[in-house]
């Protein structure tokens, strides 16, 4: 049920542009010849052309029938169907003070209520029927001059009526186009700023929300800061921001009594005070043995026979060796640290022919003669170091450095010498000025007949020149703010003068302000 009306010349579009300027005879319709309105006589009669030769009709002020066969509607129905744009074309006198229409396409009769101008609906229903000059039988009578009157479904159409221009206009579809990508953006934009107002809320949730990382170690989980005591490899860990960081133990000295030793248990990481062995004069320390006639082991300060037998030995005879307090020998080049004993974080394990002990690292030593724990040593409180004069010794664990003192530069690891700023030209003094070493740096001095800071030097008369010339500045007096170094700065004018005196006191220079 729908009604369409063009008047005079009108360009329909939908939703997108297609550009193109070739007329292509198949999308366009001759409503003129279509309606074979020369062989139409009544309310129409045939007059000279408007502007050409072509055929124009007067549209008289009586009933008339100007309407398409159905062949002719449904050709049109055709060519409108999913069209992007069409438009129709013609050239028209309309009779002063009249109204009527000038093209329809309908098809039931309804009475009109509202004009709304929409892109129109192209996919026309069947038994839609084309009007020439009136909107139907009764209504919408056209009085005037119709000539050219085409339907051409391409953009640009206008073209065939001015087919001189240089150039193409943009048609209702590419406005069209541009409102609705227009319209995608707003809303796209509405969509992102919701998204970003709520990942703003769960962004200053997060802030006001502490997560705290964990560590996971051994199927174990710590929170952040716990501690605990890596007895495999005997290390206290802490875990801190979810990594986790070990130390070797430290393990305190023991003071043991005069009838026990200190020595590693089993499943304990550091000494313990056991009960000492004695036989023939030798000391055992518990877990130590003996060969005598038969082998005995020290457990709990009493000799105990063992009846184990020694495994055998994959190397010759002449390599078998028998480690110390020890029943069963060994082969030559046993590795002994693999199972001996377990040597604190400062010092590490050696192994000897028949024995491993523990030694000291480099710049470590032992605590009370045990080798096991061991202690940095202060090079420097203890005048253990090789630093040189003009250097200072810096304590580090298990080392010491040599810093140079200020003003020197670095010979080598121990020694320092004299930074020659001077002779190498790293200094800041005047051209005019004589640079000299100092223990921590230079000094600058004018020379003679020049006078300044040193860093900025000037000839007596200039600097007496420029300390009574008139100097500008932004308001009628300039008064002294402050010595710098032996010159004057002036507020406003920022104009450095040397003084000739160090005397302190208030410079004015009145300036006349036109």
């Amino acid at each position: 049920h729908m009604m369409l009306s063009i008047i005079f010349f009108w360009y329909f579009c939908i939703f997108f542009s297609v550009v193109g300027f070739g007329m292509d005879p198949d999308l366009q319709m001759n409503i003129i010849t279509e309606l074979d309105l020369v062989n139409t006589t009544l309310g129409v009669t045939q007059v000279s052309g408007l502007h050409n030769t072509s055929k124009a009709f007067l549209f008289q002020d009586t009933e008339r029938e100007i309407h398409a066969a159905p062949h002719v509607s449904e050709k049109l129905i055709q060519l409108f169907r999913n069209k992007s744009e069409f438009t129709f074309l013609a050239t028209v006198q309309q009779k002063p003070s009249t109204s009527g229409v000038i093209l329809s396409i309908r098809e039931l009769e309804h009475r009109i209520y509202e004009r709304v101008i929409d892109p129109p609906e192209t996919n026309l229903p069947p038994g839609s029927n084309l009007w020439l000059g009136q909107r139907n039988q009764k209504h919408g009578l056209f009085k005037g001059i119709i000539q050219e009157g085409k339907i051409i479904f391409m953009p640009n159409a206008y073209i065939t009526q001015c087919p001189n221009l240089n150039r193409t206009c943009p048609t209702c579809s590419d406005f069209l186009s541009l409102v609705q990508g227009i319209m995608d953006l707003q809303e796209l934009l509405a969509k992102m700023t919701a998204k970003l107002n709520y990942a703003e809320t769960r962004l200053s949730q997060l802030e006001n929300c502490h997560c705290e990382k964990t560590c996971q170690v051994s199927g174990l989980l710590y929170r952040d800061q716990d501690s605990w005591v890596d007895g495999d490899h005997c290390r206290n860990c802490t875990c801190k921001s979810g990594a986790v960081e070990c130390r070797r133990m430290s393990c305190p000295p023991l003071n043991c009594s005069p009838d026990s030793l200190p020595v590693h248990i089993a499943g304990q990481c550091c000494k313990v005070c056991r009960p000492k062995c004695i036989y023939g004069g030798k000391v055992l320390a518990e877990g130590q043995r003996i060969l005598t006639k038969s082998c005995r082991e020290c457990r709990s300060g009493v000799l105990v026979k063992i009846t184990e037998a020694c495994p055998p030995l994959n190397c010759s005879e002449k390599d078998h060796i028998l480690p110390e307090n020890q029943c069963c020998s060994v082969c030559r080049g046993h590795n002994f640290c693999a199972e001996g004993p377990k040597c604190g974080e400062n010092s590490e394990c050696k192994n000897w022919n028949t024995k491993a002990t523990c030694e000291c690292k480099n710049g470590y030593i032992s605590v009370q003669g045990d080798s096991a724990y061991c202690e940095d040593i202060d090079e420097c409180a203890a005048k253990m170091h090789y630093c040189h004069a003009n250097t200072v010794c810096v304590n580090l664990p298990g080392l010491y450095r040599c810093d140079c003192v200020p003003g020197y530069i670095r010979v080598d690891d121990f020694s320092c010498t004299e930074h020659d700023e001077c002779g190498s030209g790293q200094h800041n003094c005047d051209e005019n000025a004589i640079c000299t070493n100092t223990v921590q740096g230079h000094s600058c001095t004018c020379k003679p007949g020049y006078v300044g800071n040193g860093t900025i030097c000037r000839g007596r008369l200039a600097a007496e020149r420029a300390r009574h010339e008139l100097l500008p500045c932004l308001g009628s007096w300039c008064s002294y703010v402050r010595p710098f170094v032996s010159f004057w700065w002036l507020s406003k004018a920022r104009v450095p003068v040397p003084a000739l005196s160090a005397g302190k006191g208030t410079v004015h220079q009145r300036r006349k302000m036109l």
